[in-house]
């Protein structure tokens, strides 16, 4: 059982753990686990807390099979406490289980979920952590996307690390550590988790399920962020990402306009959508400025169009991409952006390059 465990770890994870594994008991009482979103940090935190809480680990693994292990694998074992924004709550998983307890209070029904972790939130697990471990003889206490986390929620959390419970282990986990406040960070004990490479990528994939060369395309499409790709995969990509790039060649070319493209695309995650219009640019600074393109890159406007386009063209394609990224951070920030908003601004500023 312990090896069918082992195998639930990431491929890319597994020499990570090896020494993850045999300092857990000795390890800092807070760790930051940071790296590229799609990767599967949370994964291995709860890992570690399954391991921790195993009541028979084997050989660096948690047994898999006792009570325990069942269920911090399901996400409700009463010592794992999560904190993770709203938002991600509603996409499930087995630490949105365990956050479920920490969700916010909507001021009403129509409300839409927070895109950040509250003070409220931070406030609850103060109290929560003011007992005794009611199971296990340690605790597990996991923060996603910690960078998220309002000012207010972030000195809130930062009293839990300078005056850390007993027999408490606390994992940060970011996608941008730089976003954390200086004072949280220097109270972990850092853990960068790489991206991947594409052929662990593309085996992993496989074993889900998907074909080599699309789990090609898509690892590529996404950075090299398997589970990007999977969910991408999972979501008709191949249909959707034509759908929105034949819109983008009918923008460019002047047949719509952004805000006709952005109605059209309302019934799609705009996340997803932004991120692939970032990759779309991506794709043309290539064709542009190294004048090749890579494999899986997506597709790029005819050369009647872009003869059309001003001399500052590719000045003006480093600007829009940079201003989409901060878009996407801020977005993904505490207090984040709508998401339709950026992605109708997106589009505008794409349109813009044609004629800046």
């Amino acid at each position: 059982m312990a090896d069918s465990m082992n195998s639930n770890l990431l491929p890319w994870h597994r020499s990570i753990w090896t020494e993850l594994g045999l300092q857990a008991d000795r390890k800092a009482h807070a760790l930051l686990f940071s790296g590229p979103s799609g990767t599967g940090k949370r994964d291995l935190a709860l890992h570690l807390g399954m391991y921790r809480f195993c009541e028979a680990p084997i050989d660096l693994s948690p047994c898999g099979v006792c009570h325990q292990c069942a269920l911090a694998g399901s996400g409700s074992h009463p010592d794992l406490h999560v904190l993770m924004p709203e938002s991600d709550l509603e996409e499930g998983g087995r630490l949105a289980q365990a956050g479920l307890r920490y969700r916010p209070e909507k001021s009403s029904e129509t409300t839409k979920p927070k895109r950040g972790i509250v003070v409220d939130q931070v406030r609850r697990l103060t109290g929560a952590l003011s007992t005794h471990p009611r199971m296990a003889s340690v605790r597990m206490v996991v923060v996603a996307l910690a960078e998220t986390m309002n000012l207010n929620a972030a000195n809130a959390f930062l009293k839990i690390l300078e005056e850390p419970p007993p027999n408490t282990q606390l994992i940060l986990v970011s996608t941008d550590a730089s976003r954390l406040l200086p004072t949280l960070r220097s109270r972990c004990s850092p853990l960068e988790l790489p991206l991947p490479s594409l052929s662990q990528g593309v085996e992993w994939l496989c074993q889900q399920g998907v074909e080599k060369q699309l789990g090609e395309s898509l690892l590529r499409a996404t950075g090299r962020q398997p589970l990007t790709a999977l969910k991408w995969n999972n979501n008709n990509w191949i249909e959707l990402r034509e759908e929105l790039f034949m819109l983008l060649l009918q923008m460019m070319e002047g047949k719509q306009t952004p805000l006709e493209v952005a109605k059209k695309l309302t019934k799609y995650d705009s996340s997803m959508l932004i991120n692939w219009i970032v990759g779309y640019i991506e794709s043309m600074i290539r064709t542009e400025v190294l004048n090749s393109q890579e494999e899986g890159d997506l597709i790029v406007p005819a050369e009647s169009v872009r003869k059309r386009w001003p001399p500052r063209f590719t000045l003006n394609l480093f600007r829009v991409y940079d201003y989409l990224l901060s878009l996407l951070n801020k977005m993904e920030g505490p207090g984040g952006l709508d998401e339709q908003l950026v992605l109708e601004d997106s589009l505008l500023m794409l349109n813009k390059i044609k004629t800046a």
